[in-house]
């Protein structure tokens, strides 16, 4: 069974109950993209700040960080990275089924544009399990 997500995001697929884990739970890459203009990217960096903090605390999330990539007329390119645990961790997180909800960071994405978000699945190559660069790893054909 898979998870597909439509709307603003290209494309997500998420083979719910695939066997890839994260110390023995199935990991959720979810990646949110947008763009702040100049006037915006000081209030977003503090609002950011303590949207990340709660993010962080969140049961479930393993992993959270924004990265900016700053441009010449001020505006920055704002991605932000989050893994989850499961999926169930992912929708209480986003407050619902509807993965293209912003609320836990309602305060950061008013504030973007162009947001694009991506779900992924996670998954780890062991050095011994014959997996290089360019192979698929089990179950991500």
């Amino acid at each position: 069974m898979s998870l597909l997500c439509a709307g603003p995001c290209r494309w997500a697929r998420i083979r719910v109950g695939a066997d890839h884990t994260f110390r023995g739970r199935r990991l959720i890459v979810r990646v949110v993209r947008g763009r702040i203009g100049a006037r915006d990217v000081a209030l977003f960096r503090e609002e950011a700040g303590a949207a990340l903090s709660r993010t962080r605390e969140f049961e479930g999330c393993v992993f959270a960080q924004i990265g900016r990539q700053t441009h010449a007329d001020g505006s920055e390119e704002i991605i932000v990275v989050t893994s989850w645990s499961c999926l169930d961790a992912l929708y209480k997180w986003v407050g619902g089924p509807d993965l293209l909800n912003l609320p836990p960071l309602a305060c950061v994405g008013r504030l973007l544009d162009n947001v694009d978000i991506q779900h992924y699945e996670g998954f780890h190559l062991r050095a011994d399990d014959g997996n290089s660069a360019g192979d698929s790893a089990p179950g991500m054909e």
